[in-house]
């Protein structure tokens, strides 16, 4: 359901100055109530014969009204209204401001305006939302406190209150803030089970000279009943039974699928050579996602939206016995299409995909036909913990049955698992078909954040930084130029429509400072002799692996908890920060280090996760530059450049800067809650003193069993100090003496150089 009030015949202005023919009306859309008893002068006599009542105000404004939105804003004198930028042709609007500069009885105006019956015919229960464009100013004084009310009565029954504005402060008080005066308003309703309709009643309140409410653009949304649903919830649960897998409470996992659903595996499924592959993840398999977490983390954690039970396709984890291929689908049963009009029908389930070497698919088959491929997820497929993903299932006409299968293939390839599937009938819902991207620019450069979205038109776009909307930003594409370091961060968009609405995952903006004009430092690490791995613990080199010699001048220095915690030898090539081809640590390490693609030729690592493969070891040791020469440098030009590749686990670290062998001040702060940043180029304001004339940089990383910090393309840039300088400030000057010259306030101008 939808109303934008464009059906709706204005005519001319009675009151107001600004002639049109088409300026406004009282009479609302068919079906809709207007009560405006409550209005002073409203059922006054008409004597002065203009078709509205006397000393009723403005009549344009005594109650509701429905406007020109551009002719409102000319006639009352803008006053911000301007803002309601969203507002379309007509609008709704409630405006004490207006309705108090003509004569009026005494007293305040409330206004009531229902709708028509808004059906919820095969809608689902708790979700409904109500959508609306808004401009709204608060005021509290002249006799009156405008406040702003909806309610929802489903059936006819009792109203419920679903939003409340007044322009008091206290719990309801909806403030000046400029956001407030162009906004879109979204309502979660919740429809009880079984209810056929309901109506929605706006009302202005206690309004005198007030300031303004005025709404466009309505919109109610429902989820469809689904003609097949299923969340895996009903499936009774054991405990895990491999050695491989621990941390489950008893209620972990099962084989069973649900009645009618159908699991199935391919001849090359299963271990390559001898051995027992892990039985809990033998083909897609259902599991709590709280065991599936405590017995494989490594991200799994991050579905949040599979609750209860989730089916699970985890190849990582069934690979941890013996070597063993995945491949495997899992299908619904058939379930009827009776009475689902061609191309109407809609998928839609939340999914959980970690981006390697695997693949997968999802298709559809009708009355036993050939499968028709909907989705397909490659090895480039980029990561997704925690998506709802929509897909129309494109119906064809007659078609009597559907089943949907989800196939998977990888070979210790992480995992794909999925919940909440329905299939719905009606629009389809809005759904993100490419996800954004994150971007890495430099301070004056110009930027753009792209989301290519589905479902039904029309969509609407809402941008986010962090979390706060961006104004004025509604299309799939978020423009910033001349970018600086306060556009760094977290963007998101959320795309919606009358059926629903999809947040896309979060795009990172990295903002990195302009370099200097002079180089005053900069480390590669390529010039490192490197030589093969000599732990057992490490293989897949080619001879020119690693050093734990660093370049000239350089010092690596461990903490004294540095080291195994109780016997036992560690892994030399990673026993404090070494040296690396970022090739063969990936050979040996793989687990997604070949995405610092940033670190070439030889790169410095700090990787308290192999540290700890032969014995339990702590890692703490730290990485520091030579004593560098800043003579002749500008003060407060350095800036820091480098590479980095960090993966989120309980580690931390910081990078410090210490002048002139004094204390180290940190300048960058790790912590086990950064995000990953496998590939990064980070960008450091050195803030170097006056009179400092050299520097040591340091890198500290701290760490047990938990990943890496890998560094690489350090570059310290600056601006010399000039050879000669002089702004002429410092003479004395004296006031105009000519009588052709004035306006001077006595420090005017002087002869003397």
């Amino acid at each position: 359901w939808s109303e934008d009030f464009e059906g709706l015949e204005l005519g001319p202005n009675t009151d107001e100055g600004l002639v049109s023919e088409q300026a406004w009306t009282d009479t609302p859309p068919e079906g809709w109530e207007l009560n405006d008893d409550e209005v002073p002068g409203i059922h006054n006599e008409d004597e002065d014969g203009d078709g509205q009542p006397d000393n009723d105000g403005v009549s344009e404004w005594a109650g509701w009204s429905f406007a020109n939105a551009k002719w409102w804003i000319q006639t009352a004198g803008d006053q911000q209204r301007s803002q309601f930028k969203k507002a379309v042709g007509t609008a709704l609007i409630g405006d004490g401001d207006e309705w108090d500069d003509a004569a009026r009885d005494a007293g305040m105006q409330s206004t009531y305006l229902t709708t028509e019956a808004i059906s919820l015919d095969g809608i689902m229960e708790n979700s409904v939302v109500l959508r609306f464009h808004s401009s709204w100013r608060p005021d509290a004084c002249c006799g009156g406190s405008q406040k702003a009310v909806i309610e929802v009565a489903f059936d006819d029954g009792d109203t419920e209150e679903i939003l409340r504005w007044e322009s008091d402060a206290g719990e309801f008080f909806h403030s000046d803030d400029p956001a407030h005066w162009n906004e879109t308003v979204n309502i979660q309703i919740s429809n009880p089970a079984g209810a056929k309709e309901m109506k929605l009643t706006f009302s202005y309140l206690d309004a005198a000279n007030n300031w303004w409410w005025a709404i466009d653009n309505l919109i109610v949304a429902g989820e469809p009943e689904p003609i097949f649903a299923e969340n895996f919830d009903s499936l009774e649960l054991g405990a895990f039974e491999s050695g491989s897998e621990s941390g489950g409470d008893g209620t972990d996992w099962t084989a069973d699928t649900p009645t009618g659903w159908v699991m199935t595996r391919a001849d090359d499924h299963g271990p390559t050579a001898d051995g027992d592959a892990v039985k809990e993840f033998d083909g897609w398999t259902f599991v709590d996602p709280a065991s599936w977490t405590a017995t494989a983390g490594q991200g799994r954690a991050e579905f949040t939206k599979g609750t209860g039970v989730i089916a699970v396709g985890d190849s990582d984890e069934y690979d941890d016995l013996a070597d063993a291929k995945f491949n495997a689908s899992l299908s619904t049963p058939a379930f009827s299409l009776d009475g689902v009009a061609a191309g109407t029908a809609i998928l839609v389930y939340d999914s959980s995909w970690r981006q390697e070497p695997q693949s997968g698919t999802v298709s559809v088959s009708f009355d036993g036909g050939d499968p028709v491929v909907l989705l397909t997820l490659t090895p480039d497929t980029p990561t997704g913990y925690n998506e709802t993903v929509t897909l129309p299932l494109g119906n064809p006409e007659g078609a009597n049955t559907a089943v949907i299968t989800w196939d998977h293939q990888g070979h210790n390839n992480w995992w794909w698992a999925i919940d909440n599937i329905k299939v719905t009938v009606g629009k389809a819902p809005a759904g993100i078909v490419t996800q954004l991207t994150s971007v890495e620019a430099t301070e004056g450069d110009s930027v753009s954040f792209l989301v290519k979205a589905n479902g039904d038109e029309p969509l609407y776009y809402k941008w986010f930084k962090g979390d706060m909307e961006i104004a004025g930003a509604e299309g799939p594409v978020l423009e910033l130029s001349n970018v600086s370091e306060e556009n760094a961060g977290s963007y998101t968009v959320v795309v919606s429509n009358s059926a629903g609405s999809a947040t896309s995952n979060p795009a990172r903006l990295a903002v990195l400072l302009k370099p200097g004009s002079t180089l005053v430092f900069a480390e590669d690490f390529n010039s490192l002799e490197l030589g093969p791995f000599v732990s057992d613990s490490e293989s897949g080199g080619d001879g020119t692996d690693w050093t734990a010699t660093a370049p000239a001048d350089w010092v690596t220095a461990q903490a004294d908890d540095h080291g195994p915690t109780a016997g036992g030898d560690d892994v030399v090539e990673f026993d404090g920060w070494t040296f690396l081809d970022p090739v063969s640590w990936n050979a040996t390490a793989g687990q997604a280090r070949a995405e610092f693609t940033k670190g070439t030729g030889v790169v410095a690592v700090g990787d308290s996760d192999e540290y700890d493969d032969k014995a339990d070891a702590k890692f703490n040791a730290s990485l520091a530059t030579p004593a560098i020469s800043i003579a002749g440098i500008d003060p407060g030009s350095l800036i820091l450049k480098y590479d980095s590749s960090w993966r989120k686990e309980p580690q931390s670290g910081t990078v410090s800067v210490a002048y002139d062998g004094g204390d180290a001040v940190t300048l960058v702060t790790l912590t086990p809650d950064t995000p990953t940043g496998y590939n990064d180029t980070v960008t450091v304001r050195l803030e170097n003193p006056e009179g400092a004339s050299s520097l040591v940089i340091t890198w500290d990383h701290q760490g047990h069993n938990n990943w890496w910090w890998a560094i690489d393309n350090i570059e310290i840039t600056g601006e010399l100090q000039p050879i000669f300088a002089e702004n002429f400030d410092s003479l004395e000057l004296g006031p105009f003496v000519s009588d052709s010259e004035s306006g001077g306030d006595g420090t005017d101008w002087t002869a003397t150089a």
